[in-house]
């Protein structure tokens, strides 16, 4: 027999209240177990504490605080990389709106801004990663990965292609269809 905060434990007796402790605990860790956030969750988080700031957020109404993602293994590393589109004028100009590729463990890769759907995410590869092709200012621009950046870098690392010839169109991936608009998610 011990005592612990005034209760009397027996060590061979089936005491209520340590059942009900363990009933607890085990309640507990099996609800903790099973709240693993879903990708959406994960990116409006992002979003939220990491890309804006609070006066970032104060800017967007809060019914324009959407985003839709698409998810595509970019280095072929068996883990999927994200792309974000936004839903609001806030992050978009002339030449079109900001586009986010965050990796699996949903930390920023590349920001660009300026660019517009329909993203091709090519077969080739350059420096291990998938080459893309975005549009912006009315043209297609090749994209590739900057090893040394550890991002796609949109300026140095860009090469103009006027016509997006059909052999690159049938061996790439196509971001941002009008399909994948169906799906919208708050921040």
């Amino acid at each position: 027999m011990f005592v612990l905060n005034e209760v009397v434990f027996y060590p061979n007796a089936m005491n209520p209240v340590i059942l009900l402790m363990l009933s607890y605990f085990t309640i507990l860790i099996s609800c903790k177990s099973s709240l693993k956030e879903t990708p959406a969750q994960s990116i409006a988080h992002f979003i939220v504490h990491t890309y804006l700031s609070a006066h970032d957020l104060k800017m967007i109404k809060r019914c324009e605080r959407k985003f839709s993602y698409e998810a595509i293994d970019l280095n072929n590393d068996g883990d999927l990389e994200y792309f974000i589109r936004f839903f609001t004028a806030y992050f978009c100009g002339s030449g079109g709106c900001n586009i986010l590729i965050l990796n699996s463990k949903f930390q920023l890769i590349t920001d660009f801004s300026n660019t517009s759907p329909l993203i091709y995410v090519d077969s080739n590869t350059t420096n291990g990663w998938r080459n893309l092709f975005m549009w912006s200012n009315r043209s297609y621009f090749k994209i590739i990965y900057n090893k040394t950046i550890g991002s796609y870098c949109a300026n140095s690392s860009t090469k103009h292609v006027e016509n997006l010839n059909l052999r690159i169109k049938q061996r790439s991936h196509e971001m941002f269809k009008d399909e994948s608009y169906k799906k919208v998610y708050a921040f």
